[in-house]
């Protein structure tokens, strides 16, 4: 269950990289318009991204349903289970949106996107436990991972009430099979809705992020062409004009 939920949304993020292409097109025309004042930035991040999302979203909703119906887990709990891994795929996209409007070219997106997937990945708590990280990287490693907080949620609503693991209690001792579970795995003291905040909080991040660099990029990008212009200004010609001002 923690594996296929961690690997899934790591794949559904992946995916994301079909979009880069038409993303990128999208955006060099959103260059070479927003700086003849055609739209504003605000207009282009709005509205440039509703049918990705859409997209998206059906394609999160048939891995979900087919996946959810091959593994046979209890059918009360799929609701969540779909609407945590549409979002999660709407989170990966929205990082994909920022990694292409802020690289130079599509070859940097293809490049970018997949490293930081798989950091995000490293971070989850399946291949590497919490704990087990650098004091220094402990701190904020886990908790920026969009694929730790989806995968968190979902395992925790399919484990948290179930009877595999409900506390055995003894004369002796008592054990909390959940707690020995999720602390395992460095997830213990949240609940699912608290984890679905987060990877909503990481939605809102990326796309605030894609918002500045839509406004930030076209203006500096214009600065540097018109260094470049005055740059290529030939000395010659300056002497020229200087000759006739004397005479």
């Amino acid at each position: 269950t923690t594996s296929f939920f961690t690997i899934g949304v790591l794949l559904l993020i992946l995916l994301n990289i079909m979009q880069v292409f038409w993303i990128r097109s999208v955006y060099v025309v959103y260059e070479s318009e927003v700086t003849q004042g055609l739209y504003s930035p605000l207009a282009f991040w709005l509205v440039s991204s509703i049918p990705m999302y859409l997209v998206r979203t059906v394609n999160a909703t048939i891995f979900t349903v087919i996946s959810y119906a091959m593994l046979d887990f209890p059918a009360e709990n799929e609701g969540y289970c779909l609407l945590q891994m549409i979002f999660a795929c709407q989170a990966g996209l929205t990082l994909t949106e920022a990694v292409c409007f802020y690289v130079d070219d599509i070859r940097g997106a293809y490049l970018t996107i997949p490293v930081i997937s798989m950091v995000l990945f490293f971070f989850s708590g399946l291949p590497v436990k919490p704990s087990t990280l650098p004091d220094w990287i402990q701190a904020w490693g886990p908790s920026i991972s969009v694929i730790r907080w989806a995968a968190q949620s979902l395992c925790i609503n399919e484990v948290k009430d179930s009877d595999a693991v409900a506390k055995i209690v003894t004369p002796l001792f008592t054990v909390d099979p959940y707690e020995q579970y999720v602390g395992m795995f460095g997830w213990g003291g949240k609940t699912k809705w608290q984890c679905f905040e987060n990877v909503l909080l990481n939605i809102v991040v990326f796309r605030g992020i894609a918002l500045l660099i839509l406004w930030v990029k076209p203006m500096f990008k214009g600065e540097q062409r018109h260094l470049v212009q005055q740059q290529k200004v030939s000395p010659s010609h300056t002497a020229h004009a200087s000759v006739r001002v004397v005479n």
